[in-house]
């Protein structure tokens, strides 16, 4: 069953059947695996600091939150070396947040997406620093030929005699 089917269904057991207590929390853990699974992270992060809050002891509930805190923190510190211009790391990071969860696709698509949106941005900027290096490459050449002109010019200028003053 896809985290897309599953969510659904754990919403109508937890709405309509009533299950217990024992139930809930494991329902609920549930419904945070197949947040994540859709790569939905801030409601799965919101699931499980309230799962870990009502049980700050389950272990299994405490492995999944890191896993699911440490792709967030991929995502945020990839956003913020966009921002900076650092494409490179931007795209690093991506890629290390897909070995968090590595058989999730959901996740991979989101993360594959950010990363060629880095890829896009750190291309965009070479095509533009290309044009800039040709415009400053036309800008010598220009200035070199004027300055040979000017050579030139004073070659050919004969130079008058100094005056005497006197």
């Amino acid at each position: 069953m896809t985290p897309q089917e599953a969510l659904p269904l754990l919403e109508e057991l937890r709405r309509e059947h009533g299950l217990g207590e024992a139930h809930h929390t494991e329902l609920q853990h549930m419904t945070a695996r197949a947040l994540t699974g859709l790569a939905r992270i801030p409601e799965a992060l919101g699931k499980y600091k309230e799962l870990l809050r009502l049980d700050p002891d389950n272990k299994a509930i405490a492995d999944d939150w890191r896993r699911v805190r440490a792709v967030a923190n991929k995502l945020s510190e990839g956003s913020d070396a966009i921002m900076v211009r650092n494409y490179a790391k931007a795209r690093a990071l991506y890629a290390e947040g897909m070995q968090v969860e590595p058989d999730n696709d959901c996740l991979a698509a989101l993360l594959l997406s950010h990363r060629a949106k880095a890829f896009q941005k750190q291309r965009e900027e070479a095509i533009e620093c290309e044009k800039l290096l040709t415009d400053a490459q036309k800008e010598v050449d220009e200035a070199q030929a004027a300055l040979l002109a000017a050579q030139r010019r004073l070659i050919k200028v004969p130079l008058s005699p100094l005056r005497s003053a006197g």
